[in-house]
């Protein structure tokens, strides 16, 4: 029933340990988090449907673009954002457009 076991040789307490090492932990960790970010970061770029710029809007649209709505400083975040709460980027906007559907031989 029962199994004898029989010691050989006499233990020997390691003068330092053998599992955790942590350089390697940590080495490994700054490579599996550089590996994350950047896949995360093509995954959202891949995703992101978003129309970055005028030029992409005309192709995918086969339409000329009228005008754009600029990029206003909103000093209080910190942020460029389009005007949507300022009137001066709304009248801008309305201004460029004008523009350029009066050289472009319409009116307004």
């Amino acid at each position: 029933m029962g199994e004898r076991f029989l010691i050989i040789d006499q233990p020997v307490v390691p003068q330092k340990p053998d599992k955790p090492k942590p350089p390697k932990i940590l080495l490994a960790g700054l490579f599996a988090s550089i590996f994350c970010g950047l896949f995360a970061s093509i995954l959202a770029e891949n995703l992101d449907r978003s129309i970055k710029s005028a030029e992409h809007l005309q192709k995918i649209t086969r339409l000329p673009v009228l005008t754009i709505m600029p990029l206003i400083r909103d000093d209080t975040e910190g942020k460029s954002r389009p005007g949507r709460k300022s009137i001066a980027g709304i009248l801008e906007g309305l201004k460029t457009r004008a523009t350029s559907l009066v050289s472009k031989g319409k009116t307004v």
